[in-house]
């Protein structure tokens, strides 16, 4: 299972894999944020 859209927070994560979620494809967090890598991390570190 996928989830496509609005994964903003480590709690969107948390709320994704309580529901089995294991793919997640993140756009918008990472556009936004100045240093993407330094996102990607936040999210899922």
């Amino acid at each position: 299972m996928v989830t496509e859209s609005g994964i903003l927070t480590p709690a969107d994560v948390a709320v994704m894999r309580e529901h089995k979620v294991n793919a997640f494809l993140v756009g918008e967090a990472f556009m936004r944020a100045d240093d993407p890598g330094a996102g990607l991390a936040s999210l899922f570190g």
